[in-house]
């Protein structure tokens, strides 16, 4: 995109903007929009329960959390910016992470080994305890 005025052809734009604008297939077998979203917020478990949320430890940590549902659970995704919860690729036979099957995960906080999706479309894989 550039601004500047249309008929002045002759003159450079005074500034030019790119964008990336990805199209994601719609899946309606993926996700529920229609979750809490005050159960990622919730830092009791009076407030994590009522808004559908699971009041519990997660990974090594003693201390409970609130695990909430996402809404775009098992939605393809491509990047870690896609998902509200992790960007996540399953580990492939014939490489480390297979990203062309990435998914959305299912909750968030989540805790164990998994390929993480990246903002820049490259998975690893890692452990979070």
């Amino acid at each position: 995109m550039a601004y500047q005025r249309p008929w002045e052809t002759q003159v450079p734009p005074i500034r030019e903007f790119a964008f990336t604008l990805k199209i994601l297939p719609v899946r309606p077998e993926c996700g529920n929009p229609a979750l809490d979203p005050n159960c990622q917020k919730a830092k009791d478990e009076t407030t994590c329960t009522g808004h559908g949320g699971w009041w519990t430890p997660v990974g090594l940590n003693p201390n409970p959390t609130c695990v909430c549902s996402t809404p775009d659970a098992g939605c393809p995704c491509t990047a870690a910016s896609d998902c509200t919860g992790m960007c996540l690729a399953p580990w492939g036979s014939d490489s480390p992470c297979n990203t062309s099957a990435a998914t959305c995960s299912s909750v968030k906080p989540m805790a164990g080994c998994f390929c993480l999706v990246m903002d820049d479309g490259q998975a690893f894989p890692i452990c979070i305890d």
